[in-house]
C-alpha cells in the first residue's frame, strides 16, 4: 500500500512540475529572508568595485590610476583621478568661466598667437612677435588722436612719420580748392598762378608734332618721317625739327621742303644721318 501510495504521489508531483519545470508557475515568491541575502550579496559587489561612489559614497581617490575614470580626468602620462579640481573642473566650473571669466583672456597672449602665424611668413618677412608688435604699436602711433585711438602708447616711431588724420585732415582741406572741371591742375597754372601763361603753353604745345623716321636709307639732308597726317606739300617748310633721340639727340635744324605725297622732309645738313625710329619734333 506504502508503495502504491508512494508511486501515486510521485506521479502527482511529476505531473505538476511537468517537463524540465514547465509546470513550476508560481513559487509564492522569495523570502524576506533571502531578500535580504540577495541584497546584501549585491551592494557588497558594487562596493568591491568601488561603483558606490557615483552617487553614495564620497569619493576617497579610490579610482585606480589609468583607468577609463581616471583617463577622463587627468591628461598625465599616469592618468590620477586625484588631479581632477572640481573647483576649476567640474562642468559647472566650465560652465561660470564660460560665461564670465573669458571675457578677459587670461593664460595666453596676443603676441605669442600672432608670432606663431608670422613664423609661417615668407623669407624676408617679419618672422617674430616682438618685432611684429613693435610694427603694429608704431601703426597705432601714427593713428593716435583719431577717432577711438586716444592714447599714444610708447614704441619708436620713425623720424619722418607723420599723424595719418594730420595728413587725412590737411587734403580734405586742399582738395575741393585744388580741383577744378573735375581733374587736378597740377601744370603750370598751379606753379605760377598765371592762367593767361597757362593757356599760352598749352596752346604752344598743342603746336608741337612728334614724330619718327621712317627711313632705312635716310641721309644727312633728306629721310621720311610718319606719325602724323599732312596732306599739303611744302605745309612744314621753315619749322624746325629737334631730334629727342639716337644719336641726333638735341640736334636741331630746319625744314626746307616737305612732299606730302611720301612724308618726306629735306632739311638743312645734319651732321649724321638720322637712323630708322629715331623720334623727333616739329615746332
Amino acid at each position: 500500500e506504502i508503495e502504491e501510495n508512494g508511486a501515486s504521489l510521485l506521479d502527482t508531483i511529476r505531473d505538476q512540475v511537468g517537463t524540465a519545470g514547465a509546470g513550476l508557475t508560481d513559487l509564492g515568491g522569495m523570502s524576506t529572508g533571502m531578500k535580504g541575502e540577495v541584497e546584501s550579496e549585491a551592494n557588497d559587489a558594487l562596493v568591491a568595485q568601488k561603483l558606490d561612489h557615483l552617487v553614495a559614497v564620497a569619493d576617497a581617490d579610490d579610482v585606480v590610476n589609468n583607468s577609463i575614470i581616471a583617463r577622463l580626468a587627468d591628461s598625465g602620462a599616469t592618468a590620477d583621478w586625484s588631479a581632477f579640481v572640481q573647483t576649476t573642473d567640474s562642468l559647472r566650473a566650465i560652465r561660470d568661466r564660460g560665461d564670465a571669466a573669458w571675457v578677459t583672456a587670461t593664460g595666453f597672449a596676443l603676441a605669442s598667437v600672432v608670432g606663431a602665424l608670422a613664423d609661417a611668413a615668407a623669407a624676408g618677412e617679419v618672422t617674430t612677435a616682438d618685432t611684429l608688435m613693435q610694427y603694429l604699436k608704431q601703426i597705432v602711433n601714427l593713428l593716435a588722436g583719431g577717432p577711438g585711438i586716444a592714447t599714444n602708447p610708447s614704441a619708436a616711431v620713425p623720424a619722418n612719420a607723420v599723424n595719418v588724420f594730420e595728413i587725412l585732415n590737411s587734403l580734405s582741406d586742399r582738395l575741393p580748392t585744388a580741383l577744378a572741371s573735375g581733374k587736378m591742375e597740377s601744370d603750370m597754372l598751379a606753379i605760377s598762378g598765371d592762367a593767361t601763361a597757362a593757356d599760352r603753353l598749352e596752346a604752344l604745345m598743342d603746336g608741337i608734332l612728334v614724330a619718327q623716321v621712317n627711313d632705312g636709307s635716310a641721309t644727312t639732308t633728306v629721310f621720311i618721317g610718319d606719325g602724323f597726317t599732312e596732306a599739303t606739300a611744302d605745309h612744314m617748310n621753315g619749322r624746325l625739327i629737334t631730334f629727342i633721340s639716337g644719336a641726333l639727340s638735341a640736334q636741331q635744324t630746319d625744314i626746307t621742303d616737305y612732299s606730302a605725297t611720301t612724308q618726306s622732309f629735306t632739311v638743312t645738313l645734319l651732321t649724321e644721318a638720322p637712323a630708322n625710329d629715331d623720334f623727333f619734333v616739329i615746332h
